[in-house]
């Protein structure tokens, strides 16, 4: 059986980064949702962490896994095109058990083989997980930065 400490822990600061980005969806305000300017939108930062969940928390390489993607919205497309925010809440708990099944289906000994996919996340497997970590971390501050900058209560740490 595969051994699962390394899993473990990153199970558990994924579910954090997913609960501050349920909690940053909740607090951004209707009228929030679309506004701001270029990347700087609550909507498209937030659907851009579960598109690009999608994208990296699978077994196929980029190219093979296009037409197996749940998310297919150009995030940089028009505003009005991305999803609301309840929609992208119920993308929030889908990621959550992708990342879940494909973290747990490698296992601690599936995280150190080599990273063949995805070369600019890291050697090994792991890094393309700490990769997608940061990655969530990173947009979900922005998401939260703006609702500071315009006067609202940012997600929870």
């Amino acid at each position: 059986m595969a051994t699962l400490d390394i899993v473990d822990e990153l199970l558990d600061q994924f579910g954090r980064t997913w609960q501050q980005l349920r909690d940053a969806i909740i607090k951004t305000p209707a009228g929030e949702w679309r506004r701001g300017k270029d990347a700087m939108i609550p909507a498209r930062l937030a659907y851009h962490v579960v598109r690009t969940a999608d994208i990296y928390a699978t077994h196929r390489g980029y190219e093979e896994h296009k037409p197996h993607r749940r998310y297919r919205l150009d995030w940089e497309g028009p505003v009005e095109a991305l999803p609301e925010r309840d929609e992208v809440f119920t993308f929030v708990n889908e990621c959550e058990a992708m990342v879940r099944e494909w973290l747990i289906t490698l296992g601690d000994e599936g995280l150190m083989e080599a990273e063949t996919q995805y070369a600019w996340t890291g050697t090994r497997r792991l890094g393309r997980a700490l990769y997608l970590l940061r990655h969530n971390q990173w947009h979900i501050a922005e998401i939260n930065t703006l609702l500071r900058e315009r006067g609202f209560e940012a997600g929870a740490w």
